[in-house]
């Protein structure tokens, strides 16, 4: 009799754990009723940041990573975001790494608890839902210390993020304690680049942009006060073929900062003389006393050219427009033999002068600038 019970028993046990291994068998299996396959559906792999993480910068960036490749137009405001007193974001995907990216168009509210949510209304490629996901994370104070954006560091030329042409950058900051932006880009022909800029959070701080050879010779800057909601399209530029710097940092009397996006575009290049290329100092070209004519302008393109003198000669300088918008806002510039500024007169009208006293018997140099494009121009060179 209890023979019969040890073999009821075991039977029992064998029963139940033959049951459950069929139940963990039958769970998963990817073969549906009629005995096809079914792949498991997409998932996200990983977040950025981490769920429960505090202290977090108010203009994050954050990255979702899929476990397959997914369908980027399902991919929008009302599909991946951030809630909680959060602004909208802008999303961007790169199907190499099956990554994309949440980028807030405002700060986030300081020192508050978000969701950031993936719905499953983001599809993988072949049409299938995402299992939803949220990640729950706080942010920081507000101050400058929180407000690095996802292209740090680059405060220096040899730190610059490479860019592109045509696109837009978004939610990038400027603060009084990270000033400098340097960004990297290169155009294969001859072109003008204009910078478009928008403000979105400014407190306390003007803006200072620049374009700048990959050495850091500079072409030009200009500052500008700015408020929230500015926008600009300004500063074309002409560059040769090459690589170059765009450098943007920021003036303030305070602990300020300021939110931007900014794009640089191409446009059809102003005309060059027989002179191009000599946008800079080291690159000037030798004249000689008298008139040099033919010679074109470009806005905010700077022309240079080398004269030898005597010593003790008076020189002057004068530049005249013979084309184009005459009248014109213009600058002429000398420098000494250490090429350092010793006369310069910025004026409109049709000509303007610079003089000097020169002191040394060596190489000096002289710049010319305009305020508009396709000037037609001639440099008059007295030494006396």
């Amino acid at each position: 009799m209890k023979t019969t019970r040890l073999v009821t028993a075991f039977l029992a046990v064998t029963c139940l754990v033959v049951v459950s291994c069929l139940a963990l068998v039958s769970c998963s299996s990817s073969s549906g009723p009629d005995g096809a396959e079914e792949e498991a559906p997409p998932t996200v792999e990983g977040v950025s940041i981490a769920d429960g993480e505090t202290d977090v910068g108010l203009i994050e960036r954050i990255d979702v990573t899929f476990s397959e490749s997914m369908d980027p137009s399902t991919m929008s405001r009302a599909s991946i975001l951030v809630a909680g007193r959060a602004p909208w974001g802008h999303i961007e995907y790169d199907d190499y790494t099956y990554t994309a990216s949440f980028i807030p168009d405002t700060l986030y509210a300081a020192e508050t608890w978000h969701e950031f949510i993936v719905s499953d209304s983001v599809l993988a490629a072949d049409g299938e839902a995402v299992e939803p996901d949220t990640t729950v994370f706080c942010t920081g104070t507000l101050d400058t210390d929180h407000l690095d954006d996802y292209n740090e560091p680059n405060e220096t030329p040899e730190a610059a993020v490479p860019i592109a042409l045509g696109k837009r950058y978004r939610t990038l900051s400027i603060t009084d304690g990270d000033d400098q932006d340097y960004f990297e880009f290169t155009v294969e022909d001859t072109t003008k680049v204009l910078i478009h800029a928008w403000m979105k959070e400014v407190n306390g701080v003007s803006w200072v942009r620049e374009f700048q050879t990959a050495d850091g010779d500079e072409y030009w800057s200009a500052g500008t006060g700015a408020s929230t909601g500015d926008s600009f399209a300004y500063f074309g530029y002409t560059f040769h073929p090459g690589t170059y710097l765009f450098n943007t940092h920021a003036h303030s009397y305070q602990s300020g900062w300021l939110i931007y996006d900014f794009m640089l575009t191409e446009e059809e290049p102003c005309r060059d003389d027989q002179f191009e290329d000599n946008d800079f100092i080291e690159d000037s070209k030798l004249v000689t006393e008298g008139i040099t004519d033919f010679l074109l302008g470009c806005y905010s393109d700077r022309d240079f050219f080398r004269f030898d003198v005597g010593g003790g000669p008076d020189i002057t300088a004068t530049v005249t427009a013979t084309g184009g918008y005459t009248d014109g806002t213009k600058r002429v510039t000398i420098y000494d033999h250490d090429k350092t500024v010793v006369a310069q007169t910025t004026g409109s009208g049709t000509s303007i002068s610079a003089s000097y006293h020169a002191i040394e018997i060596a190489p000096h140099y002289v710049s010319v600038m305009f305020w508009d494009d396709d000037v037609e121009y001639e440099l008059d060179l007295e030494l006396e």
